[in-house]
């Protein structure tokens, strides 16, 4: 308490006394002294590894990860702390972060929307061996969010436990090339293009030495928290197949297939009818997607190495739209409702340049396409749309993945081509900057910008979304800390009419402890 005590007066200080570009670099330095000096040297001192006795150490150093088909999310310590519970091993991990993100002008200006926000999280995860070939896994969120600095004057805090993935995962079957996985679990594939979301799920999972395949049926899971959030009604009674396949033809070169398909299982109100406010779903549709992957790595002599990647999906589908109009503070009736039949592509293509060059520069070009809906007054929608579960996120051969189509706009891959041109640096042992920029344009005009974060719409006469550029400082010298700056600009192109030139910023600290 006298921390976070300490933490406001700085902030209140700082606010008063700059203007808020200082303000928010002020802030920054504060956050990450406080941070440093209270939370890691406790975890450290904290964390000291208990030895095992016991023979079987299948899972000694090896952490969840390695059964949660997941990157490293975080650096977790060679030897995880192992209890012995009924004569098996117990692994206890998990990690410690807090961000400190402040934003300007994300309307582009039209309304008063800065904001510094401070949250920290604590997840524990429990991975128990039952047998060599089963274990149980358990993971608990416990997490605080405060709004330290709004520029409209409405602040809030809020704190939760939660539960993240609990799963049982059996293999052993076909010579432990066949596995079994059921419960709360993740998905994600390498550039996290088709999906990156935990789902309530039964996978079955195939792999040897080159090849490996999933096939997978989940549903959107529903959170079991301390603040009892009910799912979104868009979310609910939404079943998942989800099938991949992923072949190393030749070493640090791989071709993959995904196949992806939503069935919304909700029903679909007719107009005239009223519905609880609480249960408004504007979208109802079930789709199918499919993709092929290909990246890997071309080494030279030379000139360096050349990585790769091409990413193509199509879908295909129906879809619902419904149009609410507002009949008290509880409920809504149904003014339209329109049918649409899907049908749509997107790509991504891109390769980098790792030189041999002093510094070692990176160099990165990328090109993306998701197809647009030249007539959206007729049945046929042909803007192409991601999965939902998707977060375009991954790395340019630096310490940090980031969202690659831009930290601050985030868009999704519908009616927008993305071009992106990035230049990277590894720094000491193990740390990289990274200076990305992107340049975005509609398809077709549209008075809309798929799931942006940007909180003002395009009017719709124009394709010039604008550009962004964006800074992406990673720090992993460390053993089990990692530290993380992300700073974002944006620039409003002709789609926002007048708006446009307007900019937008942001300034993210992350910091992250793994024990």
């Amino acid at each position: 308490m006298n921390l976070l005590c300490t933490v406001k007066n700085l902030v209140r200080y700082a606010n008063q006394n700059s203007n808020p570009f200082i303000f928010r670099l002020s802030c920054a330095p504060i956050f990450l002294a406080l941070t440093l000096s209270t939370t890691c040297p406790n975890a450290i001192a904290e964390n000291t590894p208990m030895q095992s006795n016991s023979e079987d150490t299948t899972y000694k150093g090896k952490g969840a990860a390695s059964f949660t088909q997941r990157p490293e999310e975080y650096k977790r310590p060679e030897e995880q702390l192992i209890l012995k519970l009924f004569n098996r091993p117990l692994t206890i991990g998990g990690k410690i972060k807090t961000d400190l993100r402040s934003r300007e002008d994300s309307s582009l200006g039209r309304r008063d929307d800065n904001d510094l926000r401070f949250s920290t999280d604590l997840q524990v995860e429990l991975l128990y061996q039952i047998t060599p070939d089963t274990s149980f896994y358990v993971e608990i969120d416990a997490s605080y969010q405060e709004d330290l600095y709004s520029e409209d004057g409405n602040t809030e805090s809020t704190s939760q436990v939660e539960s993240g993935e609990f799963w049982l995962y059996m293999e052993g079957f076909k010579n432990k090339n066949l596995s079994l996985q059921i419960g709360r679990q993740y998905f994600g594939d390498e550039r996290e293009w088709w999906w990156d979301k935990k789902l309530d799920a039964v996978r079955i999972q195939y792999a040897d030495n080159s090849f490996n395949t999933l096939f997978a049926i989940g549903t959107n899971p529903t959170t079991i928290s301390t603040e009892k959030e009910p799912l979104d009604p868009e979310y609910e009674d939404i079943i998942w197949i989800l099938t991949s396949a992923d072949w190393e033809w030749k070493r640090k070169n791989h071709f993959e297939i995904f196949f992806l398909s939503r069935f919304d299982r909700s029903d679909t109100p007719d107009v005239g009818d009223i519905v609880p406010k609480t249960q408004e779903d504007e979208e109802d549709a079930t789709v199918n997607w499919f993709g092929l992957r290909s990246h890997g790595r071309v080494k030279t002599e030379n000139s360096g190495k050349f990585y790769y990647w091409f990413d193509s999906g199509m879908a295909y589908g129906k879809e619902t739209l419904i149009d609410f109009d507002d009949l008290n503070d509880t409920q809504r009736q149904v003014d339209s409702r329109s049918e649409y039949t899907l049908s749509s592509w997107g790509v991504d293509i891109g390769t980098t340049w790792e030189t041999k060059l002093p510094y070692q520069p990176r160099f990165t070009l990328g090109y993306a396409k998701g197809s647009g809906d030249k007539n959206p007054n007729d049945e046929m929608d042909s803007a192409y749309r991601q999965s939902g579960l998707q977060s375009n996120d991954d790395k340019l051969r630096g310490v940090n993945s980031f969202r690659y189509y831009g930290e601050l706009l985030r868009p999704e891959l519908s009616n927008l081509t993305i071009k992106t041109f990035a230049l990277g640096f590894p720094l000491f042992n193990d740390s990289s900057l990274e200076l990305v920029y992107h340049r975005y344009q509609q398809v077709y005009a549209a008075d809309q910008l798929r799931n942006a974060r940007i909180r003002t719409k395009p009017e719709g006469e124009h394709r010039d979304i604008g550009e962004e550029f964006n800074l992406i400082l990673g720090l992993e010298e460390w053993e089990q800390l990692e530290l993380e700056l992300i700073a974002t600009y944006f620039r409003a192109g002709k789609a926002y009419g007048e708006y446009q030139g307007q900019t937008a910023s942001s300034i993210t600290l992350k910091i992250q402890y793994g024990f």
